[in-house]
Formats: C-alpha cells, sequence, structure tokens
C-alpha cells in the first residue's frame, strides 16, 4: 500500500525508474487513483454477483 500511495508523489524520473525494476507496470501521478478505483471496482462487481443483482461480471483491471 505505501508503494501505491508514494507513487503520486515522487518525481517522474523515480516512477520510471520504479517501473523499469518491475519490468511491465507503468506508474504516472496518478497510478495511487487509479489504483484504488479499480480495486473498488473489482469488489463492488464481486458484491453485486454475490448478492444475486448480476448473474455474473468481469472486470478488466
Amino acid at each position: 500500500a505505501a508503494l501505491i500511495k508514494s507513487t503520486s508523489s515522487i518525481r517522474a524520473r523515480a516512477r520510471s525508474k520504479l517501473a523499469n525494476k518491475l519490468n511491465d507496470v507503468y506508474f504516472n501521478e496518478a497510478s495511487s487513483e487509479c489504483t484504488y478505483l479499480a480495486a473498488g471496482s473489482a469488489i463492488e462487481v464481486t458484491r453485486r454477483v454475490a448478492n444475486g443483482e448480476f448473474n455474473s461480471a468481469v472486470a478488466i483491471i
């Protein structure tokens, strides 16, 4: 969680270095917000399937 939070406050060059270490990962100043939105979306769609609101769902993250 600390890594995700830090991506919005570190400089572009530092984000680029970090991304290079992690191979297929790209970071920018909005990465932390996008991460939380994606996680929340996956949780919400799972909740709706479990509650019977949807028969099935796909979350592409």
